[in-house]
């Protein structure tokens, strides 16, 4: 997972956000079709199927660099924000407190995601892109050691 894009809106001003580009192991599972649990270090957080996909779900891109309607129609294999398969909840994420979350499937192993926050009055909203990693089952957690170089 890493974060993509991030902007705060206080008072209708918005103002981006440094995103911290690091990346961030998340693992994904599908329990069915109804829920998704996305674990990451020691926390984990399940997500609901959105009856009808992204269709009543309506987000402002505008000034901001998150991706919009037609961004994510071009992204997935789907042609309706209906058929864009999501999932949400209302989830304590770590440092944020409570938060809003969507995860939006855009085929191929890739999804984005939208966590949206509201401290101190200000709305702040991050995007986050998931990537399936291909490898092992039995991949560690930390970095492998350095391949030592040869002559």
């Amino acid at each position: 997972m890493t974060n993509t894009a991030a902007f705060s809106e206080r008072e209708g001003l918005r103002q981006p956000l440094p995103l911290g580009l690091k990346s961030r192991r998340v693992h994904l599972s599908a329990h069915d079709q109804n829920s998704i649990t996305l674990t990451t270090q020691d926390t984990e957080f399940t997500l609901f199927r959105l009856e009808n996909g992204l269709e009543n779900i309506s987000w402002d891109a505008s000034n901001t660099d998150l991706l919009h309607v037609p961004d994510v129609l071009a992204l997935s294999p789907q042609t309706t924000l209906a058929d864009v398969p999501a999932w949400g909840a209302t989830i304590a994420w770590p440092g944020l407190g409570e938060t809003e979350m969507v995860l939006i499937d855009l085929g191929s192993g890739r999804y984005l995601g939208f966590l949206i926050s509201q401290p101190a009055g200000a709305t702040v909203v991050r995007q986050m892109e998931f990537r399936q990693l291909f490898g092992p089952t039995n991949r560690p957690a930390s970095p492998s050691p350095a391949i030592p170089e040869t002559n």
